[in-house]
């Protein structure tokens, strides 16, 4: 009878494997699918030393194999039912309080089911071990097993330790994400505090439980916290020599976190670049650009550094868009039409009203400018929506807008001038043939006169 039940359960629970992994979210029943082949072949088995004339072994195995799979069918029970009441325990009135519940209900539900996998899959692995007679055997192997040390010149490695480390870093882990879920969620949105303290006791939260994770990582591997001093002058001689720029920054962290001259969601300039502060972290802050780039600014820079904090106290920005007009029109219907145009657009806010001045005379047009508030995150799409209506305006009203010209005027040459270059042309004439005589003589005794001629002759005789 035990065969055919055992079989019957273990049958059935093979072939509804589909069925239950849309049931439980979770992956750790893989280990009791993985067990059911195991216990299928203990069953068979089983059956073969009973046929075979192994009773005692025949019995043993079966008596395993029908407890082992009892105590699944009832953990598997109680874990549906504990899954049903964290459900309804989560659609009431006190647990819809929790921001936490309301915003993550579905991962938190899918956390629990995986915890209480694991537990449950603990106490049904020890039940069969107890079953077999082997809980002892087990736990003293295993014992054995994390006192095993291996010695590497003079220090001394075990198992134990290195697990016990593992388990320590993890839990410091999980302890600080939780911690400050609690703190960012749950806590700091129920109470008033000043802009920037949240953040601040956020952060020096997560450094005291990393400083107690630690030390709670040095003990567990084994090192003796007496020599912790030496250590610590070791460390501060490399902080001197090379590690001076990480303790630079992460001061600076400190000193952002207490003084707040920024937060996240603020927008900031440092330098060429500027953007929304993404993250304040240990060494370094993040800061996300409008072209989408990640910027990651060390914290020292951020202190000894120019920055400008566009939405310190407000997220307030005054726009200015220039406006020229044709030389002619009336500045005061400019100014005008330019507050009114401002004036009318819903996203102009109305304290400060915009302000519209008269700029001075250009070489070519009236020059304006109107001046008005915007909420910051939509202060480029407000402008242009604005300079639009200006335009719009200037054209219904019949105002021109200018494009910058320049007038040439000449005046007549008189003849006076012209007498004077006429002299100029003939001299230059004059002092070309004298150059082109110098240097041909036969040219210039051509060119003389008769009378020069004769002169010359008459001096020859003589």
């Amino acid at each position: 009878m035990k065969y055919f039940f055992t079989g019957y359960v273990l049958f059935h629970f093979i072939n509804r494997r589909k069925h239950l992994d849309t049931h439980f979210s979770f992956k750790v029943w893989n280990i009791l699918y993985f067990f059911s082949y195991i216990f299928a072949v203990f069953l068979f088995f089983s059956f073969l030393g009973n046929t075979f004339g192994y009773v005692s072994l025949s019995i043993l195995l079966v008596n395993s194999v029908v407890h082992a799979t009892i105590t699944a069918i009832i953990y598997t029970l109680l874990s549906m039912i504990f899954d049903s009441i964290v459900l309804i325990a989560f659609e009431t009135k006190f647990f819809q309080r929790s921001n936490i519940i309301r915003d993550n209900k579905n991962s938190l539900v899918k956390s629990i089911n995986t915890i209480t996998g694991i537990i449950i899959i603990g106490f049904w692995v020890r039940s069969i071990l107890v079953s077999l007679g082997f809980n002892d055997q087990f736990w003293a192997w295993l014992g054995g097993l994390m006192e095993s040390s291996w010695t590497v010149g003079t220090s001394t490695i075990s198992l134990g330790a290195i697990i016990g480390v593992i388990a320590v870093i993890v839990i410091t882990t999980v302890i600080v994400r939780i911690v400050s879920i609690l703190l960012n969620k749950e806590i700091f949105p129920r109470i008033r505090l000043p802009r920037g303290v949240p953040g601040a006791i956020s952060m020096i939260t997560r450094y005291i439980i990393v400083a107690f994770g630690i030390y709670f990582v040095l003990a567990a591997a084994g090192i003796d916290l007496s020599k912790f001093g030496m250590i610590a002058g070791a460390l501060g001689v490399g902080i001197g020599f090379g590690l001076q720029n990480i303790v630079f920054n992460f001061i600076a962290g400190l000193v952002l976190a207490f003084e707040r001259p920024f937060q996240v969601g603020d927008v900031i300039e440092v330098g060429k670049f500027m953007g929304t502060v993404t993250s304040i972290g240990v060494r370094s802050s993040n800061i996300k650009t409008y072209d989408g780039s990640e910027i990651i600014v060390p914290n020292g820079d951020l202190i000894s550094n120019d920055v400008v904090n566009w939405t310190l106290s407000d997220r307030k920005k005054r726009r200015e868009v220039p406006v020229s007009v044709a030389y002619g029109s009336d500045p005061r219907e400019v100014l005008e039409i330019l507050s009114k145009a401002a004036g009318d657009h819903v996203n102009v806010l109305e304290s400060p009203a915009p302000w519209a001045t008269f700029e001075g005379f250009g070489d070519s047009s009236l020059d304006f400018k109107i001046r008005f508030w915007v909420p910051f995150d939509i202060g480029v799409t407000v402008k242009s929506q604005v300079a639009m209506s200006i335009y719009d305006a200037l054209e219904e009203a019949g105002i021109n807008i200018p494009f910058p010209q320049q007038d040439i005027y000449i005046k007549a040459i008189e003849d006076s001038s012209l007498d004077i270059s006429k002299q100029k042309r003939t001299s230059s004439k004059r002092k070309k043939l004298k150059t082109d005589d110098s240097k041909d003589p036969k040219a210039s005794e051509e060119t003389k006169k008769p009378d020069q001629i004769e002169h010359d002759d008459d001096k020859e005789k003589d």
